[in-house]
């Protein structure tokens, strides 16, 4: 009999044709125990293109007991999870650059030295959000780089000109969605050699009590192991009515902070949701609260509500406000974020992936579609968005 190396019950010869399927070969947390060195050794091995058997060599050496080759991708599915190895999903240019030429870009013709960027990650009919957080990751350390660079210069020699570098400060927004952003983009900082130093801002405190972690408030978490990391949340109730938020945010103790540092964001990282969409958070608080929003609602109807982002809603051409009624608690207004958006120093990405339900995952083009084309509502710098999304946009111009 060969011990199973995995198996905390060692003795079980693993079955070459009974596949990695198998009830007994998915058995919970088998995995995830095993020691880092050994999973990091096969991710070592994947990369250098070895066969299944010498991958699965290397990891036995770590573990100085026998792995056979059909544990192999078992351990590499762990190693994805644990974020030795990133995976980015294909991008479509062709796409992005359509996006780009159909929809007017004011700021583009204005302030050619920032132009928008766009991406589209190229998902076909099998649509992940996960891979559309993953790119935006990947778009946020672009931009993070960039400031960092600009706000901490270098001498002649490639040395720092300051000895206390000048971090730079995300404005995180709430959500699923933005969840998996926040892991991503701590997974690439802690791969940085030199890691920049990061401020995170909470944007809004969130609502989804039976889920905490989409609360920006708790993606400091995230970035615990990361050196010279700093943090502002925003406690405050989710929603409010409108009047008394705006009083509550210039004198609220505890809250007043949060906005008085709100002028040191460099970047905001926000996404959106549908008015379609069962899932998104503000329909979910909605029906959750029918009694508080009943009136919001109707009122949000009659305006032709298509969207909202942080929580803040939009028809087809401009922000919608009612002065009296209940409304979310953010830091920024859309008619803020499209201010901020156009100064020179500044980043807003915006994520517009698919809905994160795994029952779900519908597009959400309609909701896009008025933030590519009305002024009013031009509040990003950055999109990072799917290819079903973009096509529907395309097709809708």
């Amino acid at each position: 009999m060969t011990p199973n190396p995995v198996d905390p019950e060692a003795g079980t010869k693993p079955d070459a044709d009974r596949g990695s399927g198998s009830t007994e070969d998915t058995k919970p947390n088998r995995w995830t125990r095993l020691p880092s060195r050994a999973v990091f050794d096969g991710c070592v091995a994947l990369a250098q293109r070895k066969s299944m058997d010498e991958i699965a060599a290397a990891i036995s050496a770590s573990l100085d007991k026998p792995v056979h080759r059909t544990q192999v991708n078992r351990v590499i599915a762990e190693a994805v999870r644990r974020g030795y190895l990133q995976l980015t999903a294909p991008a479509d240019k062709t796409l992005a650059d359509r996006i780009r030429d159909r929809f007017n870009n004011p700021r583009a013709a204005e302030n050619s030295s920032k132009p928008k960027i766009v991406k589209v990650v190229e998902q076909s009919y099998e649509i992940s959000l996960e891979h559309v957080a993953a790119v935006a990751a990947e778009t946020a350390m672009e931009v993070v780089r960039e400031h960092y660079e600009r706000k901490n210069p270098r001498d002649v020699n490639g040395l720092p000109r300051t000895a206390k570098p000048e971090p730079v400060h995300i404005g995180f927004g709430a959500g699923s969605t933005m969840t998996m952003v926040a892991r991503y983009l701590a997974d690439r900082v802690r791969a940085e050699v030199d890691p920049p130093q990061l401020h995170i801002h909470s944007l809004t405190a969130g609502f989804r009590v039976e889920d905490p972690q989409t609360s920006p408030n708790s993606f400091c978490n995230f970035y615990r192991e990361v050196p010279g990391m700093s943090y502002t949340g925003l406690f405050v109730p989710p929603y409010a009515v409108d009047l008394a938020w705006q009083q509550t945010r210039k004198e609220g103790p505890g809250i007043q902070e949060s906005f008085k540092q709100r002028s040191e964001i460099d970047i905001v990282i926000t996404s959106l949701a549908s008015v379609n969409d069962d899932h998104g958070e503000l329909n979910r608080f909605m029906k959750m609260y029918a009694e508080l929003t009943n009136e919001t609602g109707a009122k949000l109807e009659e305006a032709a509500r298509v969207g909202d982002v942080m929580y803040r809603p939009y028809n087809d051409t401009r922000p919608i406000r009612f002065d009296k009624e209940m409304r979310a608690a953010t830091l920024f207004e859309l008619d803020e974020l499209v201010e901020f958006a156009h100064r020179d120093d500044t980043a807003v990405i915006l994520v517009a992936g698919p809905c994160g339900s795994p029952t779900c995952r519908r597009h959400r083009g309609a909701a896009l579609f008025p933030l590519l084309e009305a002024p009013a509502l031009d509040v990003w710098t950055h999109l990072v968005t799917d290819d079903i999304t973009a096509r529907y946009c395309v097709q809708m111009r």
